[in-house]
């Protein structure tokens, strides 16, 4: 894995799970960590039935940084919580207008429950055809979760892709 100087942690985050992952990532990394918004209003009881409405009726929505220049980085951490067995809008967003040919991609999800493999798979994929070189995922479950317990599965994800790394092989880590 390239070293955190050369490594961005993007993410977007409802309730403040995927925060923690990605400051674990950062700080294990020792590299920069950019939060993505989601320019509608996601908070609360209403924010929750919008977003689930989003993910499969509107899944592009407006988001701050419009754009971002990622030429300084070889590797990118990539990081959204599941809806629906979905990327938020945000990270979908992310996914369809920011330039990551030539990057390798490592794709993070935060879930309470349950998630297919298959779905992040189909992320990789769509990030495949737009030239990223590589793709390694993991996801963490919430559920009954501390941010600390969060920030020590995140960690313990980067140690297994980075081992992985070394050893020339792909990872996913079924945290």
């Amino acid at each position: 894995m390239a070293s955190g100087k050369n490594t961005l942690v993007l993410y977007y985050s409802r309730t403040g799970n995927c925060r923690a992952v990605a400051r674990a990532i950062g700080e294990a990394l020792s590299c920069p960590v950019r939060e993505i918004k989601d320019l509608k209003n996601r908070s609360g009881f209403w924010g929750f039935i919008s977003g689930m409405i989003d993910v499969r009726k509107h899944p592009i929505t407006g988001i701050e940084p419009k754009a971002l220049d990622v030429s300084p980085y070889d590797t990118i951490f990539l990081g959204s919580p599941i809806w629906g067995m979905r990327f938020a809008p945000a990270i979908t967003t992310v996914l369809s207008t920011f330039d990551f040919a030539g990057k390798q991609v490592v794709l993070f999800a935060v879930v309470l429950k349950q998630f297919k493999q298959a779905k992040i798979d189909a992320y990789a994929q769509a990030l495949s055809a737009g030239g990223a070189r590589s793709h390694k995922s993991f996801v963490i479950k919430t559920m009954k979760k501390t941010p600390e317990m969060l920030r020590q599965e995140a960690q313990k994800a980067v140690a297994v892709i980075a081992n992985h790394k070394m050893q020339g092989h792909e990872a996913s880590c079924p945290c």
